[in-house]
């Protein structure tokens, strides 16, 4: 409904459990935001912390990184190509339309994590910016830190590190 009455706004969310989605369909339901937004979709992917939903939905918590990584891959092979073809661990496909595709020639994902150089990594290959978690946001220094981490990460991955989105909460008094 916002994405549908406005005009301006980023269409986001808080954190979206990625590993407890089926890549395909979620490549799909984004594709749809994108376009009922004109191009606004920015979603923001994690893992999540409850082993108790990983359980409920039969998936490994102890693969939800690696799931994590499959499905963004997955999402933008699907989004990238026609057919679109991957193969990992946790998704595959081959030859798969994925119709139609999003308005923006890239989904822009951010990554809901803590800032050390390995969430930092993955971000820079694969994702666009960097959610800032309850820690990393709760000073403007932590914030300084933690930005200049995924900074760093995009520049050893060849990346223009002034495309780094970041996000943060705002403390409610």
């Amino acid at each position: 409904a916002i994405a549908a009455t406005t005009s301006q706004i980023r269409i986001s969310n808080c954190i979206l459990l990625a590993p407890l989605r089926p890549a395909v369909l979620l490549a799909k339901q984004l594709t749809t935001i994108d376009i009922i937004s004109g191009g606004r979709c920015e979603p923001c992917f994690g893992t999540g912390w409850s082993r108790d939903e990983y359980a409920a939905l039969n998936v490994d918590y102890s693969k939800r990184r690696k799931i994590l990584r499959d499905t963004i891959a997955a999402c933008r092979a699907l989004w990238e190509s026609q057919p679109a073809t991957f193969q990992s661990e946790s998704v595959s496909f081959k030859d798969l339309y994925q119709m139609p595709q999003p308005l923006q020639r890239r989904i822009p994902i951010l990554l809901g994590v803590k800032a050390n150089e390995q969430n930092a990594a993955l971000v820079a290959e694969l994702c666009d910016g960097w959610e800032t978690g309850p820690d990393d946001g709760k000073s403007l220094e932590k914030l300084r830190e933690g930005s200049q981490i995924y900074r760093d990460a995009f520049v050893k991955a060849g990346r223009d590190p002034a495309e780094l989105r970041v996000r943060s909460h705002l403390p409610v008094f």
